[in-house]
């Protein structure tokens, strides 16, 4: 069987005194520079400042500036508000028109009775009120996975929200079984299915392939699989092989892959190729550069794209991220309880394995790393083994908090 290696941590709690403690960082600042053909050197144009509430572990204002001319000029910023459980409640942005902040627009976060996001609504500003352009409700399992997500969508004739699209979510205990994207279709006045992505995994509970297929109208079934996305893994259980392909003509036929380099199990390199068919081999396409400090913190990033005239990489976006500690957690829990996470970095689900279930409900609380609550879940006592489904979630860092009662325990995990 294989060993799950956690994700950049393994954490061992204990009830004593002289447990140990975890540093959690924030994040203060992104500087983004862009390649300039010219003068062939990175040039500093945007950056991005973090102001944080709450504790200090919270980001309550981003600024973004960009540089114009020699001076550092406003051009939006988030603000963003928490309930009384700290979890985020509201999020605005808001444009600089010169002079003024003007309302652009709006997520506001409803929770149902398990502290789950039920809710999530999208506005926009039409002065002097704010328009719900679409709303996503959602439902969830007794173990907290998330089983459907409702997309409804402002419609201007009517003037109310209208079913747009629905994903459907079929789990064993946390594990996911397939999802089903299905449309709404105002002449049948109903759902109508689009797509499905069926999960497999090997005897240990990893994903090792993606079928994705779509619905044959006709025959009123679900067509043969039309794309595939095979994983393998290193000796760390790390994702390091991730092969698109496409069913051609009765075979599957290479489309694009995705190379993973890691450096003390941080991944320092993100390489995408894609299948050239008249010279049946891998050809580059666009890499990621990432430079991690002695913290795991990721204080560079580098976007570069494969040049086939020269045959060279050309970078095109460098973005330089600054730190500073938030806070040193005490991690203490009922019963010592053993963490891995697995794969490292994750591409679709994240899986979470205890060693030592807890005795007591655990919440589990997912951010960014600039404090956005992106999902939330409810472990049962005696739960060994769960997973956060993170398709439709952007790549980069996240930051994952388990709650036992009053203790905490916090984890930086990273999504490609």
């Amino acid at each position: 069987m294989k060993t799950f290696t956690t994700i950049f941590i393994t954490l061992v709690f204990v009830l004593s005194m002289s447990a140990g403690a975890q540093t959690v960082f924030k994040l203060d600042s992104i500087h983004q520079f862009a390649w300039d053909q010219v003068t062939m050197q990175w040039d500093h144009n945007t950056r991005e400042l973090y102001t944080y509430g709450n504790g200090g572990n919270k980001e309550t204002n981003l600024l973004r500036l960009v540089l114009n001319g020699g001076d550092w000029e406003n051009f939006y910023q988030f603000n963003k508000t928490y309930n009384s459980n700290n979890d985020i409640e509201e999020r605005i942005r808001q444009n600089w028109d010169g002079s003024n902040w003007q309302n652009s627009e709006q997520l506001t976060y409803t929770y149902n009775a398990d502290d789950l996001v039920e809710k999530l609504a999208y506005a926009i500003y039409t002065n002097p009120v704010w328009l719900v352009f679409n709303e996503n409700t959602y439902q969830y399992d007794m173990l907290g996975n998330r089983t459907q997500d409702l997309l409804t969508e402002y419609d201007f004739v009517s003037m109310l929200l209208r079913n747009k699209e629905r994903r459907t979510y079929d789990f064993t205990s946390s594990i996911l079984n397939y999802e089903i994207l299905e449309q709404w279709r105002d002449i049948l006045n109903d759902w109508e299915n689009e797509e499905r992505k069926d999960y497999f995994y090997d005897t240990d509970g990893t994903l090792i392939r993606e079928e994705v297929s779509g619905w044959n109208i006709g025959a009123g079934m679900w067509a043969n699989p039309f794309r595939q996305f095979l994983y393998s893994y290193n000796a760390d259980d790390l994702v390091e092989e991730i092969i698109d392909q496409l069913y051609v003509t009765d075979t599957w036929v290479n489309n694009n892959r995705t190379l993973f380099t890691y450096t003390s199990n941080n991944l320092t390199e993100f390489l995408g190729q894609e299948w050239s068919n008249s010279m049946m081999q891998w050809e580059n396409d666009f890499r990621q550069l990432r430079t991690f400090d002695g913290d795991d913190n990721e204080i560079e990033l580098i976007f570069e794209t494969w040049d086939d005239m020269d045959g060279a990489w050309e970078g095109t976006l460098r973005i330089l991220k600054f730190w500073s500690i938030a806070e040193t957690l005490s991690v203490n829990f009922e019963d010592a309880i053993e963490t891995s996470i697995y794969p490292n970095p994750f591409i679709d689900r994240l899986n979470i394995k205890l060693k030592h279930p807890s005795s007591r409900v655990l919440k589990v609380n997912l951010y960014t790393v600039s404090g956005q609550l992106i999902k939330q879940k409810l472990v049962q006592p005696n739960t060994s083994e769960f997973s956060f489904e993170l398709t439709n979630e952007s790549a980069g860092s996240y930051v994952m908090h388990m709650y036992s009662g009053n203790e905490k325990a916090v984890f930086k995990i990273l999504k490609n």
